[in-house]
């Protein structure tokens, strides 16, 4: 599968183990920000950087590492003429170790590993409470105006605050956590219906729009992808 994000082409391939792993192979070139949002799926992966430079949120990531993504986590990669290879998996639920699949692997072992890419570090209590909010209520029909009640925050606040802390505002941010539970069911061999109900869509047409849009890829591209 090859897609282009912005100025970033992504190339993809998928492999399968079983019903509930998805391993990701991925080559990322270009210039461009991408946002990973996970609700209850969880993503980990060993990355090489051939040129260029890949930071998170400011720090640049070494040559090799390990990137863990657990669930409900927000993770901002920038990406500077940047040429990088990950080898990864992707599950419905947490990984509570390194992966045999990769912690097998001689280039795992002597990688860098970056497992602190905290979201919240450094981030006001009350916007801190409302990210997590927003997993709490996102099967609601205003994820945004509960997660601000909850914080004491109003709407409005919390939209700008949270897009200049994490690169997005609140309703796109609970868009890409669904889609990217959706895509880890998909990979892992879930009918479209299915993976776009648990995800908490209840329109199968706003959820083709969605996937379309911020995937660059049908729902059946992704099903069809191993």
């Amino acid at each position: 599968m090859k897609l282009k994000r912005g100025g970033i082409c992504i190339e993809r391939k998928v492999r399968r183990f079983g019903s509930e792993v998805v391993g990701l192979d991925q080559r990322f070139e270009g210039d461009g920000e991408r946002v990973i949002v996970t609700h209850r799926a969880s993503l980990v992966a060993r990355v090489h950087v051939e040129r260029g430079r890949v930071l998170f949120g400011g720090r640049e990531a070494p040559e090799w590492f390990v990137l863990s993504v657990p669930p409900r986590s927000v993770v901002r990669v920038t990406f500077e003429n940047a040429v990088a290879q990950s080898e990864g998996l992707g599950r419905i639920g947490a990984f509570s170790a390194a992966p045999a699949q990769l912690r097998e692997s001689d280039d795992f072992i002597g990688s860098d590993v970056l497992m602190n890419l905290d979201p919240d570090q450094n981030v006001d209590p009350q916007l801190k409470r409302a990210r997590h909010a927003l997993h709490e209520h996102l099967s609601a029909l205003a994820p945004l105006r509960a997660a601000a009640a909850d914080a004491g925050l109003q709407p409005d606040t919390l939209s700008r605050a949270f897009a200049k802390t994490w690169g997005l505002t609140p309703k796109r941010y609970c868009t890409k956590a669904r889609l990217f539970d959706a895509a880890i069911s998909l990979f892992t061999g879930a009918p479209i219906m299915n993976a776009a109900l648990t995800a908490g869509f209840n329109d199968l047409s706003r959820f083709y729009a969605h996937f379309k849009k911020l995937l660059g890829a049908t729902p059946g591209d992704y099903a069809n992808s191993s």
